[in-house]
């Protein structure tokens, strides 16, 4: 309990080294690991110091993910009267061999659950995770998902495809080629048909991985889409500021060390250049259906740099990924699906043009 006390002490501490920025906040997000493991009063102390120390607008949107079978309907209740007005639940899957074949405990049943008590609660801004490509997974397993999702009234639909990182578990039995996993042609046809059944149902995949009722964009994502700053509290928590992004301390205990004898608040420091700040944008930004505005974007860029963007923007146009239009490209669906192997391929050939 004391080590608890500890890191909530060294994270309103954290919050108040900002206290002098004067940019408009109006987004919290309680991310990472599993946040509704903290009580609500626990949440109320950190949302009073956000609050008191940075300039939060009264309409602020606070978010908090939590995991089904963490959380009931007494909860949110408790959640939603400190301010919390909208919850990420990580459901992943509805079918019960899937969860468990990815080690997640909770259950089909209590993922409805957690769903029903949000809304029960009077929390009307209900987002939940699910995820593609999962070991096993079949195409109709997606396409159900998706299905039950929209039956549950949810306003929000957060679909990513799973992606295995090295040295992960995942990762290590990948290596053994030990995951069934779904091929690119099953990805593709359950992403067509999950389009079609939000759509159908009033979403509008307005990223990659993200679908929305009208008014439910996820606001505090859409700043990091959009590339702008963001401010990270807590242990390994990433942020952007001006020119630099920074990462907390990974570890706990050199976290609340640092914080505490008010040493050096961030654990790494990356000065940005323009062009780092032109890729994120486009990195960023042809997530977005909206796409980017060209010449924001490259204004930053020395003139050949600039010819050699414009000519990617050229090149995504007459293969059928993206259309130009008011000065804005703007990716299409079939180039959401190849979004990756362009910026790479991008990348690679910084002196030889697209290859693509």
């Amino acid at each position: 309990m004391h080590y608890r006390a500890s890191l909530l002490c060294a994270m309103k501490k954290n919050v108040l080294l900002w206290k002098d920025n004067r940019d408009a906040v109006d987004s919290v997000y309680f991310g990472g690991g599993t946040p509704s493991l903290l009580d609500s009063e626990e949440l109320k102390d950190l949302i009073d110091s956000a609050r008191a120390s940075l300039n939060c607008g009264s309409d602020c949107e606070i978010t908090i993910e939590a995991n089904p079978g963490t959380v009931n309907r007494e909860y949110f209740s408790a959640i939603k009267d400190i301010g919390v007005n909208r919850v990420s639940i990580g459901v992943q899957s509805f079918d019960d061999m899937t969860l468990k074949a990815i080690g997640r405990i909770h259950t089909s049943r209590q993922a409805i659950a957690a769903v029903e008590d949000a809304f029960s609660a009077g929390i009307d801004n209900v987002s939940i995770d699910l995820m593609a490509g999962l070991p096993g997974q079949t195409t109709d397993e997606m396409i159900r998902n998706a299905s039950t999702a929209v039956s549950l009234g949810v306003e929000h639909v957060s679909c990513y495809d799973l992606t295995i990182a090295e040295g992960t578990v995942f990762g290590k039995r990948f290596e053994k080629n030990e995951l069934n996993l779904p091929d690119e042609n099953a990805l593709i046809e359950a992403r067509t048909a999950i389009d079609a059944i939000l759509e159908n149902a009033g979403f509008e995949r307005y990223e990659i991985s993200n679908y929305a009722k009208e008014g439910y964009r996820c606001r505090h994502n859409l700043h990091y889409w959009h590339n702008e700053p963001y401010i990270g509290i807590g242990p390994a928590a990433v942020g952007r500021f001006k020119d630099f992004r920074y990462q907390n301390a990974a570890s706990i205990d050199k976290y609340i060390d640092e914080i505490s004898d008010r040493k050096k608040w961030h654990e790494i420091a990356e000065q940005m250049d323009d062009y780092d700040d032109a890729f994120d944008s486009l990195m960023l930004g042809t997530r977005l259906s909206e796409g980017i505005d060209c010449e924001n974007v490259l204004r930053g860029l020395e003139p050949e740099e600039r010819e050699r963007w414009r000519g990617l923007f050229a090149k995504l146009t007459e293969n059928g990924f993206a259309v130009l239009s008011g000065g804005r490209l703007m990716p299409t669906k079939d180039g959401w699906n190849v979004q990756n192997n362009w910026l790479m391929d991008f990348l690679k050939n910084h002196d030889k043009g697209l290859t693509i």
